[in-house]
């Protein structure tokens, strides 16, 4: 199995953001960027954090290091892409 590149996991983080209710994010794609802090620029709380995190885990197939994670580590889909990343990846 190819280890996908922090491009594609970008890819799958903004999919699964953009998936989310319209009351928690109501942008598009163009308008998501990758240094939006999901804490002050969209709305997240711990239940959005949490919902979006296991989300996470069943879209690329890993088990998160949760002792490992930080707010800051998944504040951002740039910062949360390259822990993923660090972390062994995953498969999209």
């Amino acid at each position: 199995m190819v280890r996908p590149t922090v491009e594609n996991i970008v890819s799958v983080l903004k999919s699964i953001l953009l998936s989310r209710p319209p009351t928690l994010l109501m942008l598009g794609e163009n308008e998501l960027q990758d240094t939006a802090s999901l804490r002050q620029q969209l709305g997240f709380d711990s239940i959005a954090f949490l919902e979006y995190l296991m989300d996470v885990e069943e879209r690329l197939c890993l088990n998160l290091d949760y002792e490992r994670l930080t707010i800051d580590t998944i504040d951002t889909i740039a910062a949360f892409s390259a822990f993923i990343y660090e972390s062994g990846g995953g498969q999209p």
